[in-house]
């Protein structure tokens, strides 16, 4: 599995989404691994081209689902 975080030139701007409750509760507590969170649930990294377009995602993702489902991110480390 890889745990390292792709950088798109084209598109500098990037928040990553944990997917999951324990993964989610995970990450409140303080856990900022990857590998760590990817053991309770799911991280996926998106890419934007400009921070408008990254908070209307973010925006999307609120309304979509939970609170505890998913929470977008930009803090996480491989």
């Amino acid at each position: 599995m890889n745990t390292r975080k792709s950088y798109d030139p084209k598109k500098p701007h990037e928040v990553s989404v944990i997917y999951g409750s324990e993964a989610v509760a995970a990450y409140h507590a303080g856990t900022k691994s990857i590998a760590s969170l990817r053991r309770l649930g799911r991280v996926r990294t998106y890419h934007f081209m400009t921070v408008q377009e990254m908070n209307a995602f973010i925006f999307g993702l609120e309304q979509a689902m939970g609170v505890d489902d998913a929470h977008a991110v930009d803090d996480l480390r491989a």
